[in-house]
C-alpha cells in the first residue's frame, strides 16, 4: 500500500512540474525526477 501511495505521489508530482515547465516530455522528465527524489530519500533512511 506504501509503495502505491509513493508511486501515485510521484505520478501526480511528475505530472504538475511538467505542466509548470510546459509539455509532455517534460511530464515524463518530471516523473524521472521526482523517482529519483524518492529513491535517495529511501537510500539514506534506510542506512540510519
Amino acid at each position: 500500500m506504501v509503495i502505491f501511495l509513493e508511486l501515485l505521489l510521484i505520478v501526480v508530482l511528475g505530472y504538475f512540474t511538467g505542466i509548470i515547465f510546459g509539455g509532455e516530455s517534460s511530464i515524463i522528465l518530471g516523473g524521472i525526477f521526482w523517482a529519483l527524489i524518492f529513491i535517495l530519500i529511501q537510500m539514506h533512511t534506510k542506512q540510519k
